[in-house]
């Protein structure tokens, strides 16, 4: 039989750890050969502690501190300790985890210390890896989840949870696959998808899945069978995407009806979009249109320069909106005369990204107007059959601009209701405002036609002009403007005999002007004084004011001051104002200097 003192060595010099014994000053007595390989470095240790063994071979001294504090512990606590131990090795890092025992005697005196270490290199680094992997799945925009065998949940991060309104991931845990989908979609699943998953592995595609409130939720998710069959699903929830898509087409649809010749270009003046009715009129297609620079500015004087299909008779620019005549021109040739609407695109950085143009042939009305006055003899024909015209066009004009506000709202709405990105809903907010300045332009020919044909009335009424003139700021998008302050101060609030509608048309004439003409940080102040008999309103801007030598001709018909630059405008509306405060027995004054701004003074 084997002596116990023999049994006990060989157990310390097979057994797969790293064991040594140590007298009660850290002093080793035995050290096994897992624990120190070399037989000659393992003879020269015993007697000596880790302090000598450090400064011995160049080892730094932390090692042997932090073992003489765990040692000193374990003699202290009578207890055993452990601690975790990193030893670099030709460059390569080990960790171990070492634990001193205390042993001591029938006596309760210490006979010594076993110190022993694992090798745990490996299983941290995989603890390591296996940190890592799960801080991916958890921080991972995708849903990421497992089931077992039976299809079952056991384990998913939030945001596949939240992906079907469920707060915690353990809410589902244990649960089937099933419990997210109609009986429609499992059976498509199991009949379709699955078989496909068993032969490949793998599978990619969409699905409709239902959330914890019956909430349906688009997905496009992957299956991966793994190694141990379990089932690996990410998914993606693409309802958003879904929505854009169904309001993209919607969108085409309403621009499509709307009869106008809708276009959108990149920066640089290249096609992005174009509706049906623009490749029908141009007679182009995609190949066609790569041949073509679609967009040239160029003043009128420049005209018989080679142009691009849009060609703009007067344009100064492109840091704004630009309202008028254009010329296309069609694959073969024809130019067409179109009323034009030019919109530049910027992004939140104030960089352009480029245009939508809006474009309405008029080439068929110009050519009546044309025949008209080559038809009549006299300049007094002419005006009166200008004026007829003009009334009629703009008449003529009012159901396509009320078609396309009425496709508008329909858009806005639905974009609001879904909550589409912010990128439709600029190009809504353009169409919109476009819509606006083309239907005040058409009031402002309407109001010109009647006034010419003396076909205006005045119906005078009593009102109170306080009354009239704040349920106008009320209701105006004037106020919208957060940079612009607009003051309205008054000193009665009496009754007089008055046209509203005439006082409106004028007071409406002078704020735009006020708001058009001046900068949109810059006050406009409103003014109401009066007596029992009579009163008079003023508004004041400080924008770009009037030329002192222009000022007697700013009543005339089409007349624009020659600072007005790229800011649109027709020069009718001080003419309308003046027509009309004479068709009331009013008054209108004019105080201006340029660069200080204007007043006009309207005494009723």
């Amino acid at each position: 039989m084997y002596k116990e003192s023999e049994v006990l060595e060989k157990f310390l010099k097979n057994v797969p750890a790293q064991i040594v014994l140590l007298n009660e000053i850290g002093q080793y007595q035995y050290i096994s050969g897992d624990a120190v390989t070399n037989q000659e470095l393992r003879n020269w240790i015993i007697g000596k502690t880790d302090f000598e063994y450090c400064i011995e071979k160049n080892k730094p001294i932390e090692i042997a501190e932090k073992r003489d504090f765990y040692f000193k512990k374990a003699l202290e606590t009578r207890s055993k300790t452990s601690f975790n131990e990193v030893i670099i090795n030709n460059g390569i890092s080990f960790k171990f985890e070492r634990i001193y025992m205390p042993v001591y005697n029938t006596d309760n005196n210490l006979e010594y210390v076993i110190g022993y270490g694992f090798d745990n290199t490996e299983a941290k680094d995989n603890e390591v890896a296996l940190q890592i992997f799960k801080e991916a799945i958890e921080n991972s925009s995708d849903g990421i989840a497992f089931c077992d065998t039976e299809g079952k949940y056991y384990y998913m991060n939030k945001v596949h949870a939240s992906i079907f309104d469920y707060k915690k991931p353990e809410e589902l845990y244990g649960l089937g696959w099933e419990i997210l989908y109609d009986n429609e979609e499992i059976e498509r699943l199991k009949n379709e998808v699955f078989p496909i998953l068993g032969k490949e592995k793998v599978w990619h595609g969409e699905t409709i899945g239902k959330t914890k409130t019956g909430r349906i939720v688009h997905q496009y998710i992957s299956l991966t069978i793994l190694p141990n069959a379990h089932l690996l699903c990410i998914t993606r929830d693409i309802s958003e995407s879904i929505k854009t898509l169904i309001l993209q087409r919607k969108f085409t649809k309403a621009i499509e009806l709307s009869g106008t010749c809708i276009i959108m270009l990149d920066k640089n003046g290249e096609l992005e979009w174009g509706n049906k009715y623009f490749y029908e009129i141009t007679q182009l297609n995609i190949e066609d249109i790569c041949r073509y620079k679609l967009l040239t500015f160029q003043k009128t004087e420049n005209q018989n320069t080679k142009r691009g299909i849009i060609h703009l008779l007067e344009h100064d620019g492109f840091s704004s909106a630009h309202i008028g005549k254009a010329i296309l021109t069609t694959a073969n040739g024809l130019e067409i005369s179109m009323l034009i609407s030019l919109n530049t695109i910027f992004d939140d950085h104030g960089k352009l990204n480029g245009y939508v143009i809006v474009q309405m042939d008029i080439s068929s009305m110009e050519a009546t107007q044309m025949q008209i006055i080559n038809s009549l003899k006299s300049i007094s024909e002419i005006n009166e059959f200008k004026t007829q015209l003009i009334s009629v066009v703009s008449h003529e004009l009012r159901t396509p601009i009320a078609a396309i506000q009425i496709y508008s709202d329909i858009m806005k709405q639905q974009f609001h209701n879904d909550k589409i990105s912010d990128k439709y809903n600029r190009y809504i907010d353009i169409l919109n405002d476009q819509i606006e300045t083309i239907g005040s332009a058409l009031d402002s020919f309407l109001t010109l036609g009647k006034l010419n044909t003396n076909n205006f009335t005045v119906n005078k009424q009593p009102e109170k002009p306080v009354e009239l003139i704040s349920n106008y700021l009320q209701s105006s998008k004037l106020l919208a403007n957060k940079t612009r302050t607009i003051t309205f101060d008054y000193n009665q609030s009496n009754t007089y005999p008055l046209d509203s509608t005439v006082f409106l048309i004028i007071f409406k004439n002078l704020i735009e002007n006020a708001h058009k003409y001046s900068s949109p940080t810059k006050p406009i102040h409103i003014n109401l004084t009066g007596s029992e008999t009579e009163f008079s309103v003023s508004v004041q801007d400080f924008g770009i004011g009037i030329p002192e030598n222009e000022q007697h001709k700013i009543f005339s018909q089409f007349f624009r001051a020659s600072n007005t630059g790229t800011i649109s405008g027709y020069g009718l509306g001080l003419h309308i104002i003046n027509s009309l405060a004479k068709l009331h027995n009013a008054q209108i004054f004019l105080n201006s200097k340029i660069n200080v701004g204007s007043t006009f003074t309207i005494k009723f």
